[in-house]
């Protein structure tokens, strides 16, 4: 198969498997729908009536209008985890390249979240506010939220199904407003009841946050924020432990409180400050909540993988992004990507070579590549599995699952030739590497699933089976491309990760 059909192929089933996956998470705007129906359909008609060079043109508006607005959103997502303002740039580049209303909207809530200035802020939430919808109503939330007024959203009525995407936020900032009204024991029979709401979304922590900071249990809370990736303002966090020690007993945070307040400058976040203060000495949790929250945070922490005392970086991954990167230039400097002899001067998998003692090639090949795309895709695939799986089971883990699927990705690939299964060639990339993740973090879903049989999980594995199909067919229908270093790769890294999994066990 020619590179013009592989971009056609590769172009239609990125834009359909990015349609399921959008149906299936949280919905679909017409534009998003028209962007790949038109893509599709336009690949579809290259091919039957092979328009020359048409792959390499939608693939590169695939990249322009597809993979980037994708990449701006978990640019931005990340970015605004760690309070940084380069969010919002991240946020207008998306909104150029998917100008949708729906992306509009995003924009405008994130900026109105971000505004510094209390008074600037309730009006832009209240300006998103106008009309009827999903959308107005999530700026309802955030402006009660904001503006602190507890005993509206208790008032709110739980959202219906057709606002279900609109549930978390709605449980952590009931959790809040009950927290905040005096309401602790009702936070527990709530949190008990709708928990399912909450687990597995960006609410689960905050919400566990504010169970802690209410019930008084301020060891707990600086325990779990030094386990929790979530960075908090450090002014926020010290209002938040010297709030929760005051209601553990210790009244000489009472000061302590009094000064943060008054060094507030919006009149109603200070007066409402000094409110919480003056009723904050009761600890109003049970010994049977006290130990519920306990297991929760416990099931938390493990559910997350996150070790304790440990920086929410992802160094493995952005070390062999930097790896790739660098050997990807020095192959500039030998010659060109593409020219086989460079690549096999610098390590690239020849079989008649490593079969003569040159065993090192099994590793090197992992981190050469053939051009920009094929550095490109493969450090994009690498940065989105990586630092979930990172995340998840820690630096070293993911070291040993890239490292030891990679060698046996490329071990097996060189058999396959060997024995006549594969065409014989010179085998470079970090694909068979970034498939063993995807092996491992296929096993720790599934694990999950399987225990706790969360939809988010469902969900995940069915979009990592809707990739793999379409990377196992590509591969049977492209000539350049080594399915059996890509099947080595992650039925290794599956390995590991069971036996990662097991010994855990």
């Amino acid at each position: 198969m020619s590179s013009n059909i592989s971009f056609l192929f590769n172009t239609a089933v990125l834009s359909l498997i990015l349609l399921i996956i959008g149906r299936m998470q949280n919905g679909l705007d017409r534009l998003w729908v028209t962007k790949h129906t038109v893509l599709i359909a336009a690949a579809g008609l290259a091919y039957w009536f092979e328009v020359p060079d048409a792959g390499y043109i939608l693939f590169g508006l695939s990249c322009i209008f597809v993979i980037l607005p994708l990449l701006c959103v978990i640019a931005a997502r990340r970015l605004n985890e760690r309070g940084s303002l380069f969010s919002n740039y991240a946020h207008k580049l998306f909104t150029i390249l998917h100008p949708s209303g729906t992306a509009q909207y995003d924009a405008k809530l994130t900026q109105a979240l971000a505004e510094k200035d209390r008074a600037t802020q309730y009006r832009m939430l209240e300006a998103l506010e106008q009309g009827d919808g999903f959308n107005a109503y999530i700026a309802r939330l955030y402006r009660l939220r904001y503006m602190n007024l507890w005993e509206e959203i208790l008032a709110l009525p739980f959202p219906s199904d057709d606002y279900r995407y609109a549930k978390p936020i709605y449980g952590l900032f009931y959790l809040q407003a009950l927290g905040q009204t005096n309401q602790v024991d009702r936070m527990f029979t709530w949190y008990r009841e709708h928990k399912a709401v909450l687990e597995g979304t960006p609410m689960q922590e905050p919400a566990l946050m504010a169970l802690l900071i209410f019930s008084g249990a301020y060891v707990e809370l600086e325990d779990f924020r030094t386990a929790s990736h979530m960075m908090i303002p450090d002014e926020d966090w010290h209002w938040s432990v010297s709030f929760t020690k005051l209601k553990a007993g210790h009244e000489n945070e009472r000061s302590v409180l009094h000064a943060l307040a008054e060094d507030v400058h919006d009149p109603i976040r200070k007066k409402l400050m000094l409110q919480s203060i003056n009723r904050g000495s009761t600890v109003s949790a049970t010994p049977g909540d006290r130990e519920f929250l306990t297991h929760e945070l416990a099931a938390f922490v493990t559910d997350k993988k996150l070790p304790r005392k440990s920086a929410p970086t992802i160094p493995v991954v952005l070390s062999l992004i930097i790896a790739n990167l660098i050997m990807f230039g020095l192959e500039f400097m030998q010659g060109a990507p593409d020219d086989i002899k460079t690549l096999v001067e610098l390590g690239g998998l020849w079989p008649p070579y490593v079969f003569d003692g040159e065993w090192w090639r099994l590793g090197s090949a992992l981190f050469l590549h053939l051009s920009w795309f094929h550095i490109g895709f493969n450090m994009m695939a690498l940065y989105l599995i990586g630092e979930e799986l990172e995340r998840w089971i820690g630096s070293l883990k993911t070291l040993v699952v890239y490292l030891g699927g990679g060698l046996l990705s490329s071990f097996f690939a060189l058999w396959m030739m060997e024995f006549g299964y594969a065409r014989m060639a010179v085998l470079v990339g970090a694909s068979g590497a970034v498939f063993a993740l995807l092996g491992a973090l296929s096993v720790y879903v599934l694990a999950d699933w399987i225990v706790k049989r969360r939809a988010d999980k469902k969900r995940q594995l069915f979009a990592i089976t809707l990739v793999i199909l379409a990377q196992t067919a590509m591969d049977f229908v492209a000539t350049d491309v080594s399915f059996s270093g890509h099947l080595g790769g992650f039925v290794a890294g599956a390995l590991i990760g069971a036996i990662f999994i097991l010994f855990k066990r």
